[in-house]
């Protein structure tokens, strides 16, 4: 009777322990040559996350006030979740001259989750030589420093985590290969003129 009643509770402490809220931290940071200014006006327009997030499929209902946008996007999570209305949140900051902020708040059933880009010109990090060996041959015009916040049940929350790292890796690389071949064309163009 006690070991059953000890396996009752121990069950019962572990479900409260994985059920518990926890916050995880992610951060990873991009080079890039696009400007500063092109990647922020990009990235702050939130119908571009349709363009470059693997799983947004829509942005609608979108509304403005001073540097907060909030919006609705239809997110697709696959077959076993389809997809979901998740209501979003844009605010957009200045750190400095140098560096400009936009932090995207998403909040749906399983998780909370916050995305701050901090957007700087090259030349504020000042990297080291160990940083220089990750660098691309051409010289980086801004970098992306991006940090995910996931705020969900300690069972889904590592899962939850890496999903979430994977999917704003990508954005951001997507987003970066968009303003390239942005800039290709106009380049292009400009010299078919002459």
């Amino acid at each position: 009777m006690l070991l059953y009643a000890a396996v009752v509770i121990l069950v019962a402490i572990l479900a409260c322990y994985l059920n518990m809220e926890v916050i995880s931290e992610q951060s990873f940071t991009v080079y890039c040559s696009p400007s500063k200014s092109k990647i922020f006006e990009f990235l702050k327009t939130p119908s571009n996350l349709e363009r470059i997030h693997p799983r947004i499929q829509e942005v609608f209902d979108i509304h403005k006030h001073n540097r907060t946008t909030s919006f609705l996007i239809l997110e697709d999570f696959g077959a076993l979740l389809g997809r979901k209305t998740i209501p979003t949140n844009l605010t957009t900051s200045c750190l400095s001259q140098l560096t400009s902020c936009i932090n995207l708040d998403f909040s749906s059933s399983m998780a909370d989750v916050t995305v701050s880009l901090a957007i700087s010109d090259y030349d504020t990090l000042r990297p080291t030589s160990a940083t220089n060996a990750l660098l691309p041959h051409d010289v980086p015009s801004a970098t992306i420093h991006t940090r995910i916040q996931v705020k969900s049940m300690r069972i889904i929350n590592y899962l939850i985590s890496k999903v979430v790292l994977s999917l704003w890796e990508k954005t951001i690389s997507s987003a970066i290969d968009v303003l390239e071949e942005s800039t290709n064309l106009n380049h292009q163009e400009s010299t078919n003129l002459h």
